[in-house]
């Protein structure tokens, strides 16, 4: 005959039990990491967002040359050893 009633709980294995504990901890970190990530995000877009307002009003538009002007400059190629006159 079934005893009535909510069955006992089963008492996890030494090995559950570190598994578990492992998981919250790494669950944790990844939440911490998670809302720090987030957090900087947001101070950044902010920063960048007040930055932009200094810079220039919304309806003005650099000009197409200062684009060029702001274009890095190629180096020189390398000369490689085999390359040099004997």
């Amino acid at each position: 005959m079934m005893p009535e009633g909510p069955p006992t709980p089963q008492r996890p294995t030494r090995q559950e039990s570190k598994a578990d504990a492992t998981d919250r901890a790494a669950r944790e970190i990844i939440r911490d990491e998670g809302a720090a990530r987030d957090a900087k995000t947001a101070a950044l877009r902010a920063a960048r967002l007040e930055r932009e307002g200094t810079e220039t009003a919304p309806d003005e538009k650099p000009a197409k040359g200062d684009a060029a002007k702001k274009s890095k400059a190629r180096k020189p190629a390398k000369r490689r050893k085999t390359d040099t006159p004997k």
